[in-house]
């Protein structure tokens, strides 16, 4: 977790920080919190406003949102962490490097991908 917010921290756009991440075990930890910290605070005014006004739909509404809540939160940590899980696409610069073809000797790592 200090990880994360050293690097929320050293960085003014902090959605980009996440996007770039190559390990989203933090930052999956960080979303699923905020989510169920936002949840259990929904809940609460939701079932509050349940007692004041003797309204028993709100607690369905309570539930609604939270699921809500819930369901968009994976949906975003699905979207994030998807091309770790299937793999990230070759850059230009490397597809060009390979385009061209030439045959320059063995390639090291030096001069993988066109770096060399």
């Amino acid at each position: 977790m200090r990880s994360v917010l050293n690097v929320l921290q050293d960085t003014a756009m902090w959605w980009e920080a996440i996007r770039m991440s190559k390990d989203p075990a933090d930052f999956m930890g960080l979303f699923e919190d905020g989510a169920a910290v936002l949840g259990i605070m929904v809940v609460f005014v939701l079932l509050w406003v349940v007692e004041r006004t003797k309204n028993p739909y709100l607690d369905g509404v309570a539930s609604l949102l939270v699921g809500c809540l819930l369901t968009f939160t994976s949906a975003v940590l699905a979207r994030e962490s998807r091309s770790l899980l299937i793999g990230e696409g070759v850059s230009e610069n490397c597809q060009d490097w390979w385009n061209q073809g030439e045959d320059q000797g063995p390639v090291s790592e030096d001069r993988l991908c066109g770096k060399g």
